[in-house]
């Protein structure tokens, strides 16, 4: 079928490997590219950032629209591999449901694949051959045996063919083969034979077709057995012969069960097991080994190391294979490989990994790939116990390096501070690249545990040694951290023009993803500059690219800024409306930051428009949340204030004092100038709603003087904007007139909302 189908096609020949999904997008943007060269750019680097399959697999189809204009076919073989596999067949229904017109998929499999057959049965997409379909009758077997192979055979032995086969086209062929490749023989004779074997119809042909190829051709069909593919270069170097190329050429000439994919030739898979059982019969077991040893020599010696370990645990070398997957730790981090490596794994004996501290650090990273954090902290701990008593600085330093990493995915902020300090101690040089990727952890983690002043120290000293070594990854992630920073004490211009900064000069390093999440964080910092157009602006910017990437996490985060961005327009409705709809959209996460910025927003907007009771109801669902992310101060002040805010609008004047002053104290210790705005008006709310007016301008008066230090008027603004009681308030004490005039003048173009 593939050599008559004029159409541009991809054959892929599946593998239980293939299983990790990565892997196969990995394995079919390679078979693409043969005929679009130019596709598989964007596909290639969600690979890299190992996006979920969703996110793959609307890459692939959105890149697919724009790259390819005809129509083209994919052509899976033996899918009953896979076929237990959830993951890869929750990924191919979503990947079936989505196709493009031109985009067409055959798919072959001994078993009915777990797929939602009957619904594209149902929409007459899809044309479904079984058993019954293949199978040959009389009158295709006589086309086949005259038009293919020129042989006269009578009709009676025809029939005969048909009837002992079932129909089964790799039997007719087999039983054609032996009847072609014996002069003189006989259809009758050859039937005969087969039944007087009592043999498995496809054992004894797969054996007698064998049986009639020269001795060299059965000696090199056995050693290549053990080969994924085959080609004239690989069965030269692992047979330590040269001529390959000839035998290779007649294996496909004479129909040998052997299938062309590009440059290789793969065996039928029945056949390659008759054939590796043979050879495990002729050759010793050290012969064999021998051989699975060449192979593995000459894949090392390209690169393919998933091949190079498959052949050394088929040897049996395992300590070969454990040094292998150790020593090419960043190999296994390439798309799709990481599946492969943990997989490699479980076939080691348990103690050639407890012996390897680098092979435990690379399974603790994967762990952390995988979003299983606490099974990587394991991992990384038992290798960290070797790595001291070796007195392996280096390792030592990786181990802690990755447990900081753990650290910072379980939003463990003092472990992470913890675990990145005790890996500068050990870094060596102050002025290297090594050291210089260190401190930036360290100063992040500084930021995370909201110490600003020293994050700001280390981050700046990282960026000066990234400079003077004009490494341009390692000054994108320096600027990037101290960007966050700046947000976090607010600094908002500064943040901003940071960001658009290393936007504009490392555009062509950073991952498309990573300039979307930095149009995000623009858009944030618009919104709480109260610059609605430029943040609906940034938004529309990293929308397109979320969308081409299908990223669920960042496209969530964005109707986040939607829902803020309406409630700073005034549409209440909207806002609750998009703020919900944010809430729960992942629920396979194991952390659900964007639930609870979502709660605390929906807390916020409910106060406004007087709605106490769902206020309360957001509040107590945010709670939950915030047992994940309490080492984190910035996020307990929030949830804090919101909770004082609340209890004010309930009457419960006692518990919202209690509230308030657990979030000054935190405050207090990690100084965020919005959020102690935030509590100072809340304070002051606070203070008129017990009708203490003096208590109430001081608060004020207080939220007036960060803001003027700050530049934060517009956030002041936005936070009263329904109430100016308090601005009335420092007028009539004519404290800072001219500021409050300023901020007036600000709220009267913040406050207009669009007609509609």
């Amino acid at each position: 079928m593939c050599q008559e189908l004029r159409d541009p096609f991809v054959f892929y020949d599946l593998d239980v490997q293939d299983g990790a999904v990565h892997t196969f997008f990995r394995y079919l943007v390679a078979g693409m590219k043969r005929h679009a060269p130019r596709f598989g750019a964007r596909v290639s680097a969600v690979l890299a950032e190992k996006r979920d399959n969703e996110t793959v697999c609307g890459t692939f189809i959105n890149e697919f629209v724009e790259t390819i204009k005809g129509d083209f076919f994919i052509i899976l073989d033996d899918y009953h591999r896979l076929r237990k596999d959830r993951k890869f067949t929750a990924m191919m229904n979503y990947f079936l449901r989505h196709l493009p017109a031109n985009l067409h998929f055959v798919i072959s499999s001994r078993t009915t694949p777990p797929l939602y057959l009957a619904y594209y049965l149902a929409k007459q997409e899809l044309l479904h051959l079984d058993t019954e379909h293949l199978q040959f009758d009389v009158k295709e077997t006589h086309a086949l045996l005259h038009q293919i192979y020129g042989l006269e055979v009578p009709e009676e032995e025809i029939a005969r063919i048909t009837e002992l086969s079932e129909g089964w086209a790799t039997v007719i062929q087999l039983i054609l083969q032996k009847i072609s490749a014996t002069p003189g023989s006989r259809a009758k004779e050859t039937l005969n034979g087969y039944v007087a074997s009592g043999e498995e119809v496809f054992e004894y042909f797969t054996r007698e077709v064998f049986r009639n190829q020269p001795r060299t051709v059965r000696e090199f069909l056995m050693k290549t057995s053990i080969l994924e593919y085959l080609n004239r270069e690989i069965c030269d170097r692992v047979l330590s012969v040269k001529g390959s190329g000839k035998i290779v050429s007649h294996l496909e000439t004479e129909h040998i069960f052997v299938l062309r994919t590009g440059e290789n030739l793969l065996f039928h898979p029945l056949f390659q097991e008759f054939l590796y059982r043979r050879l495990t019969d002729y050759c010793t077991g050290r012969d064999v080994v021998r051989l699975h040893d060449a192979a593995s020599e000459y894949f090392q010696g390209r690169g393919e190391y998933s091949l190079a370990v498959h052949h050394l645990l088929r040897a049996g070398r395992f300590g070969r294979a454990a040094m292998v997957l150790e020593r090419q730790c960043e190999y296994w981090f390439t798309p799709g490989e990481h599946a492969t490596f943990m997989q490699f794994l479980e076939q080691l004996p348990g103690s050639f990994i407890l012996r390897r501290p680098y092979l435990q650090l690379t399974r603790g990273s994967m762990y952390i790939e995988m979003m299983q954090a606490d099974k990587g902290l394991t991992d990384i701990d038992r290798a960290l116990v070797q790595l001291r008593r070796a007195g392996d600085r280096q390792g030592m330093i990786k181990a802690y390096t990755l447990k900081f990493n753990a650290n910072i995915y379980l939003m463990q902020s003092a472990r992470a501070l913890y675990n990145i300090k005790k890996a500068y101690a050990l870094a060596g040089d102050r002025r290297s690249r090594d050291k210089a990727g260190v401190m930036i952890d360290l100063g992040n983690a500084y930021r995370i545990a909201g110490r600003f002043r020293k994050a700001q120290s280390i981050l700046e000293a990282s960026l000066k040694i990234a400079r003077a070594k004009k490494d341009g990854r390692l000054e994108y992630r320096a600027l990037h951290k101290l960007a966050m920073m700046y947000y976090n004490i607010s600094a908002l211009e500064k943040a901003e023009n940071t960001f658009m900064d290393i936007a504009k000069r490392f555009h062509d390093l950073l991952y498309p993803l990573e300039l979307a999440y930095i149009y995000r964080t623009i858009a944030s910092i618009a919104i709480d500059s109260g610059d609605a157009a430029r943040a609906r602006h940034y938004i529309g910017r990293s929308e397109e690219i979320a969308e081409q990437f299908g990223d669920l996490f960042l496209n969530n985060f964005l109707r986040l800024l939607k829902g803020r961005l309406s409630y700073l327009e005034g549409d209440h409705e909207q806002a609750i409306a998009l703020l919900k709809k944010t809430i729960g959209k992942d629920p396979e996460a194991e952390t659900k930051i964007t639930d609870l910025y979502a709660l605390l927003g929906l807390v916020d907007v409910h106060l406004t428009v007087g709605d106490i009771r769902s206020a309360r109801s957001a509040l107590m669902r945010a709670d939950s949340l915030l047992k994940e992310s309490k080492d984190i101060p910035q996020h307990t002040v929030g949830y804090e204030t919101a909770k004082g805010r609340v209890e004010t609008a309930e009457g419960s004047f006692e518990a919202a004092r209690i509230s308030f002053d657990h979030a000054r104290r935190i405050c207090k210790r990690v100084y965020d100038p919005m959020q102690h705005i935030e509590i100072c008006y809340a304070l002051s709310e606070h203070s008129l709603a017990r009708g203490k007016i003096a208590e109430a301008y001081d608060h004020f008066r207080r939220c007036l003087e960060i803001a003027s230090q700050h530049g934060l008027e517009t956030y002041l603004v936005l936070r009263g904007r329904k109430d100016l009681r308090l601005f009335n308030l420092a007028l009539e004490r004519e404290y800072m007139p001219d500021f409050v005039l300023k901020a007036n003048t600000i709220s009267n173009a913040v406050i207009s909302v669009p007609s509609k």
